[in-house]
């Protein structure tokens, strides 16, 4: 023991100071206490421990407080316990368990968190001097919330679909804020009504700008309403770490499938007024349309001009007509159409020749008698047109020497414009001959 030498002791309110000052240190003296003072050492204190941050799921929450010790001693590592409430009873965390790991100033809530509420727990430490301080609690905070997403965009492709045409839609998310993490779970795009065509999912790897992310879905062609515009939503249904997310998503528009009639062929080339013509055709639809969920179910109609129309199932691709009007005429196959797809048709140009006929008056006549027969030469169709009939007159029977014709002066017969025949008449020579009986072929 020296003069002047300081000696410190702990006791319960703090370090207790001890100057001793000697008399004397000679070895035959006994030490005297000339002076003695006293000087006590307090705890230092985290003062109005709060928590900052965001009660967002990944963002950063940090322990802040007031370090004071009321001796001036420098702080030193303090410590640090974040805690997890299930609930609150007023001030006081319900289930309330320390959060393992979580042993510093700062701590980002995990998915475990949310719906919970947190709290952190700080024992100021001082470098010298009495420590550490008493703990000190910061009130709860909560509940934790999952973070927020918003819809940067949205679009479809093709914008103008048809029936059948694949249709993608592709969302692009980001978290708010941008740096809280990819977005990642399940989406659907939903009617209005709720019917769900399309679910996807963001995978929660950036590949976007902005740490965005985004995601395409093709839509199930069956749920898509053809010519009636269709409202969206894009649903986005989160996880546990991202809050779910609802906004308007495209306006479809699907159209009916155009479709293409082609006739191939039409036999006989040449017909006449009366007779059956076989039409042969291919159907093709809009190769944009090659998924499409259902087949056509309209019909083919195979029309003329004052003909009956022929009505054959959609699955065939020949059928047959009688054409009533001589001329050229414009055959016709028309598809119907239904309610996924155009109608469509094709004309193919086909010559019908008319019908023409003869007849007699009388099938027999007397060379005696000299009573005239009428041939006449009739024609069906279209009566607006004058007609040539080349006529061939055969027979055992001569022309001049055992009858005479009038009304035909060559062998070109021509039927005027609007006459349906046209009157020959034959009349028998008498001659003193004895004949058998001879006959006139027209």
């Amino acid at each position: 023991m020296q003069p002047g030498e300081l000696f410190e002791f702990p006791s319960s309110g703090g370090w207790l100071r001890w100057r001793v000052e000697l008399h004397s240190t000679s070895p035959t003296l006994t030490p005297v206490l000339r002076e003695i003072s006293i000087d006590t050492n307090e705890r230092p204190e985290a003062g109005i421990p709060r928590v900052e941050g965001d009660l967002v799921v990944g963002s950063t929450l940090r322990a802040e407080y007031t370090y004071f010790d009321p001796d001036g001693d420098l702080p030193g590592e303090h410590l640090f316990q974040w805690f997890r409430a299930d609930d609150l009873a007023g001030i006081v965390g319900v289930n309330e368990r320390p959060i393992e790991g979580a042993t510093g100033a700062v701590y980002r809530p995990t998915a475990e968190d949310v719906g919970k509420y947190l709290t952190a727990r700080v024992t100021p430490v001082a470098l010298s001097g009495l420590s550490p301080g008493a703990e000190f609690r910061a009130p709860y905070r909560g509940p934790i919330e999952r973070i927020e997403v918003r819809l940067l965009d949205i679009s479809q492709d093709p914008v103008a679909p048809i029936y059948g045409e694949p249709v993608t839609v592709t969302a692009r998310l980001q978290s708010d804020p941008s740096g809280a993490g990819v977005p990642a779970g399940p989406f659907e795009v939903q009617s209005l009504d709720g019917t769900v065509l399309g679910r996807g999912a963001f995978d929660g790897i950036a590949n976007a700008p902005g740490n965005a992310i985004e995601a395409s879905v093709q839509l199930n062609l069956e749920r898509l309403p053809t010519r009636v515009p269709t409202s969206s939503r894009m649903v986005f249904l989160g996880n546990e770490l991202f809050a779910p997310l609802t906004q308007p998503g495209p306006r479809f528009s699907i159209a009916r499938a155009p479709t293409t009639v082609t006739i191939t062929s039409d036999e006989p080339e040449r017909s006449r007024v009366g007779e059956a013509v076989t039409v042969q055709w291919q159907f093709t639809i809009d190769p944009r349309s090659s998924a499409a969920p259902a087949a056509p179910t309209g019909q083919f109609v195979i029309r003329a001009p004052g003909a009956t129309p022929t009505f054959v199932p959609v699955t065939a691709r020949q059928g047959e007509i009688v054409l009533q009007t001589a001329g050229t005429q414009d055959l016709m196959v028309e598809f119907t159409g239904d309610s996924n797809h155009l109608l469509s048709s094709a004309t193919e140009p086909h010559l019908v020749r008319p019908q023409v006929w003869v007849t007699a008056d009388h099938a027999e006549l007397d060379e005696d008698g000299l009573e005239p027969s009428v041939f006449r030469v009739h024609r069906s169709g279209d009566l607006q047109a004058p007609l040539g009939v080349w006529l061939d007159l055969t027979g055992a029977a001569r022309l001049s020497s055992d009858f005479q014709l009038d009304g035909l002066s060559s062998p070109l017969l021509t039927i005027p414009p609007g006459a349906s025949f046209v009157p020959i008449s034959l009349t028998p020579l008498a001659d003193d001959l004895v004949e058998a009986d001879e006959d006139v072929l027209l």
